[in-house]
């Protein structure tokens, strides 16, 4: 894609090629090209698609690139060129989605070959009116790398996931995939799910008939489990492929959470002083299937019941960024713990009416806790489940679930003396599941 000057009146045809190797030299592999009117130098609406059912219009973009009819035909790869007076755009079949809308053929009839590991360059040339002669190359690299998704609100979330993304040079989806097209903005899009899906699941795990990486062994993955929803994206297309293909459990499959819960915490302290603390994001253990970010402990009766947190509750606390080393309060308050928790293997299957989203049949659901006394007689035990809900601001009345997290309350009439708190995960058919068992002392004075 690519934006004209306001000086363009007439843009003209433009011609997409792509090359094997650093340079545009030789014979491309792929080779695109517009044919605009004569006049406006813009695509004419005659060769753009209409009515097509798997496309769907977001705001005004009524076209793009995929659509393109003529000449050649809906089907035919060569003529998916779209130009108009703002911006152009072209898609290049790699032969990963070549099965969908499209006879995946050269100008001569023949089929094409699939693009494969390596490096391409990619030469945009203006052929006519005000874009004749200019020509532009990028290199487009094919190649192994490590990839983190995650959600991408609120917004200090998706700066600090950015963040570690660049300084980490690992690679994150945010730019669209091919099958969404929004040369300008989101809000102005036109969008071809069973596209865009399909090509987002490979981008997790390449599973196309010989790829050679991105693939079952291979896969370099991670997943931040921050403000994760049930049918989201996330949830269900990328960590809903991991488990599809077995990886979920791989060595080169890795968790990250935030280390206090939050991408910051702004709360008020027991001295009623507001404060901030910074979160960074930190990964799993291996094996590692739980941890506990952090306990807060406040007055007795003051808590929201579990698995509500208001991020502008005002309540006085205190923070126990360490519950591994104990808790400490007085018999006349009580305590919450946070927690986050990760994907296990389970079988999936895929849901072709939405897009490639997959249906997992089982996740952590419930975290059961026992409490003994120094005797080690049992106190309480109680099973909570998992899914917090958060809300971020006194200007936004909605509540967010996560699955992945967790925010138990614990208000109990004991003795002062200590306690140990033992707790371990259970998944949807209340099956224990391993490396989630922790371990803690509440001390009550």
């Amino acid at each position: 894609m690519g934006l004209f000057p306001q000086d363009v009146q007439a843009p003209g045809n433009i011609r997409v090629e792509l090359f094997r190797g650093t340079t545009a030299s030789g014979t491309p592999v792929r080779r695109l090209e517009s044919h605009v009117d004569e006049i406006t130098g813009v695509t004419p609406d005659s060769a753009v698609e209409t009515g097509y059912p798997e496309g769907r219009v977001v705001g005004n973009m009524t076209k793009a690139p995929d659509i393109i009819n003529s000449p050649g035909g809906f089907r035919y790869p060569g003529n998916k060129v779209l130009v108009t007076k703002e911006f152009y755009g072209a898609i290049i079949l790699g032969g990963s989605t070549k099965d969908f809308d499209t006879d995946y053929t050269d100008a001569q009839g023949n089929q094409l070959e699939d693009l494969t590991e390596g490096v391409y360059t990619v030469k945009v040339t203006g052929l006519s009116g005000d874009v004749a002669s200019h020509t532009e190359t990028i290199q487009v690299y094919f190649k192994p790398v490590r990839k983190v998704f995650g959600g991408f609100q609120p917004e200090n979330h998706r700066n600090k996931f950015f963040a570690f993304t660049t300084n980490n040079g690992y690679g994150k989806l945010y730019d669209p995939l091919p099958g969404y097209f929004s040369p300008i903005s989101w809000s102005n899009s036109y969008m071809i799910e069973k596209r865009a899906r399909l090509r987002n699941s490979y981008e997790v795990v390449n599973t196309v008939s010989g790829a050679t990486y991105g693939t079952p062994d291979n896969a370099q993955i991670g997943f931040i489990l921050y403000n994760l929803k049930d049918k989201g994206a996330t949830s269900c297309l990328e960590i809903g492929k991991a488990i599809a293909a077995n990886v979920i459990d791989s060595p080169n499959t890795y968790f990250y959470y935030y280390n206090i819960g939050e991408p910051d915490l702004t709360y008020v302290a027991m001295d009623s002083q507001k404060k901030t603390i910074d979160g960074t994001i930190t990964r799993f253990d291996y094996g590692d299937r739980l941890v506990l970010p952090r306990a807060a402990v406040r007055a007795r009766g003051t808590g929201d019941g579990d698995n509500r947190f208001s991020l502008v509750d005002e309540t006085p606390t205190t923070l126990d960024l360490n519950v591994a080393d104990g808790l400490q309060l007085s018999t006349s308050e009580e305590f919450a713990v946070f927690g986050v928790v990760t994907p296990i293997q389970a079988a999936v299957t895929g849901d072709p009416d939405h897009f490639m989203y997959y249906t997992v049949d089982n996740r952590i659901a419930q975290i059961r806790y026992r409490i003994t006394d120094s005797q080690g007689t049992i106190v309480t035990e109680t099973t909570r489940n998992v899914t917090l809900e958060r809300r971020y601001s006194n200007s936004d009345p909605n509540w967010y679930s996560s699955i992945y997290e967790f925010e138990h309350e614990f208000n109990l009439n004991v003795s002062p003396g200590r306690y140990t708190m033992n707790l371990i995960a259970l998944d949807q058919k209340g099956a224990d599941v391993s490396g989630t068992a922790e371990t803690f002392i509440v001390e009550y004075r």
